[in-house]
């Protein structure tokens, strides 16, 4: 009977705590739900240009949330990170559950660097200043052929909550 109870007991508890690890992430959090969404123009190294839509975290708290807390799925929208001047800034995946690609924009739009981030505590810097950075869920990258030979965000000036942005 005891070795009945010493195996169950671990059991029962790991039943009790699987609940609580589905609350770890959530459809949308009132951050993200804040963001504005705004279709973008995306021209690859093939000199293709697709239109997507992204949320736009432009102001200090907006940036600071990202994906965090957010369930992976299809309806996930990429994260264009607006900055008021080119930066050198690294980005964490803390609360983040799922792996996320990383493309870092100067001033102009140019793609200046892809990265593939992981879930976890580790920073992760580009190499250089830039304006924009654009959060997807990872492969976002790869399937849309954007590299840094010649892929171009095409965005206003300053994507603004007020303001409208521009597509080609």
């Amino acid at each position: 009977m005891n070795n009945i109870i010493r195996l169950t007991k671990p059991l029962v508890c790991i039943l009790f705590l699987l609940p609580l690890s589905s609350l770890a992430c959530e459809e949308i959090t009132p951050e993200v739900a804040h963001m504005k969404i705004h279709r973008l123009g995306m021209t690859n190294d093939l000199g293709e240009t697709r239109r997507i839509e992204v949320r736009v975290a432009d102001d200090s708290k907006e940036r600071s949330a990202g994906f965090q807390y957010l369930c992976a799925g299809p309806r996930v929208l990429p994260i264009l990170f607006v900055f008021p001047e080119q930066r050198r800034v690294g980005f964490h995946m803390r609360n983040v559950q799922f792996p996320l690609d990383i493309g870092f924009f100067d001033e102009g739009g140019r793609l200046i660097e892809t990265q593939t981030m992981v879930p976890g505590n580790k920073l992760y810097f580009p190499r250089q200043p830039f304006r924009y950075a654009l959060e997807a869920p990872a492969g976002f990258y790869g399937d849309w052929s954007l590299t840094v030979k010649s892929s171009h965000l095409h965005i206003a000036k300053s994507p603004r909550k007020t303001g409208s942005t521009r597509t080609p």
